[in-house]
């Protein structure tokens, strides 16, 4: 894959002061911190406002002499939805875009930082979560990542603030875009187009369409495939890691996305959680413990003997009936014969009829702990 090589503007290439009116943003993934660096740059003195057209809070807040924004979290630069819309605008209407990349996920995040490279915009790259990345033996060769890209890059801790000194926004310079990218733009470009929205154009972008007249092209595939390539190529060579110090859950995760072994693992899964799990034990052997053994045997007879002392009910024990008009408290000899008669009996011989005496009491009873064949009957 070949790259086209820009000298970059004097603006934005040699380090100097940039005027207050540059506009400057800052655009990544959802969390890679992105926010985070935004609150040490302008020390937490952000402004929150509605961006035009759009539902989604914009921070802004000073860096230095100059306004800095911190864009939505998206993954490209698009239209399909309003995270992306406004994102889309805030970099078109970009000077220098600082882009926020997580070091743990580089072959995701570089996808973005591809895309932006080829808007031709100045861009500055901050490799954040760089301790993690350590922790997890992650080595980056940032110099060759640097030089592979053409934009100056710098590691930061964002949450220790560590290495937000490092951003400067003056060294941004717009990175290599493909050659294969380029010969797609050239043509828009032609027409009167800026980069920028050539590219989105290219890709099929309405809004831009629309703007300059021109019909959306259907390069999206083609360019999405390409960038791909080259995110993968640039991990390859400038990302490695010790095997030997991986941890547990990286060596399983790894295990899990094996075409073959993961296959096996999801089918064993969902075998042990869905049918031995969810189908035999709970609602199989659960179900019937609960049901037959803990309420048939100790909760219902003990729930229907408490409520037999006050409401009116009939006992009966095998083929021995028991009649308590008044309840049990007040027939105690009866009452003691009973149980007597209930302690030598299985709980499927004992059975309670809240009903037996039509009452007010009979009724309350019957409705507290009586059966549905009982109320049917009312």
């Amino acid at each position: 894959m070949t790259v086209s090589t820009r000298e970059p503007s004097k603006q934005f290439g040699g380090g100097g002061e940039l005027s207050s009116s540059v506009k400057i943003v800052l655009a990544g993934n959802p969390n890679v911190g992105k926010s985070v660096i935004f609150n040490a740059l302008t020390g937490l003195n952000a402004d929150v406002s509605n961006y035009p057209g759009t539902t989604i809070d914009i921070s802004r807040g000073r860096f230095g002499d100059r306004e800095i924004a911190d864009t939505p979290g998206v993954y490209g630069v698009s239209s399909f939805n309003d995270e992306e819309r406004a994102a889309r605008m805030m970099i078109l209407e970009a000077d220098v875009i600082i882009n926020v990349v997580s070091a743990l996920s580089l072959d995701r995040d570089l996808f973005l930082t591809l895309q932006l490279i080829d808007l031709g915009k100045p861009l500055f790259l901050v490799i954040n979560q760089y301790d993690e990345a350590l922790h997890r033996k992650l080595s980056i060769d940032v110099p060759r990542l640097s030089e592979l890209l053409g934009v100056p890059i710098v590691t930061s801790v964002a949450v220790k603030k560590e290495g937000i000194s490092d951003i400067d926004p003056s060294l941004a310079k717009p990175g290599f875009c493909t050659d294969e990218v380029m010969s797609l733009l050239a043509p828009i470009i032609a027409k009167g187009v800026d980069q920028a929205n050539a590219l989105l154009i290219a890709e099929g972008d309405v809004n831009s369409s629309a703007t300059f007249k021109i019909e959306p092209l259907d390069y999206r595939a083609a360019i999405y495939g390409s960038r791909r390539v080259r995110v993968n190529e640039l991990v390859s060579q400038c990302v490695t890691q010790d095997s030997k110090h991986l941890s547990v859950s990286i060596k399983l995760g790894r295990w899990l996305l094996h075409p073959i072994f993961g296959t096996i693992v999801s089918m064993i899964v969902c075998y042990a959680i869905f049918y031995q799990l969810l189908g035999v034990w709970i609602a199989g052997n659960l179900v019937d413990f609960t049901e037959k053994k803990i309420m048939k045997v100790y909760y219902e007879p003990n729930v229907r003997r408490v409520a037999a002392m006050i409401f009116p009910s009939e006992i009966t024990v095998g083929s021995t009936k028991f009649e308590f008009p008044s309840g049990t408290l007040v027939a105690a000899d009866e009452a003691k014969r009973a149980d007597a008669a209930m302690s030598n009996a299985a709980p499927a011989d004992v059975t309670f009829d809240f009903w037996k005496f039509h009452s007010f009491m009979g009724a309350a009873g019957n409705i507290i702990c009586g059966n549905m064949d009982s109320l049917r009957s009312l």
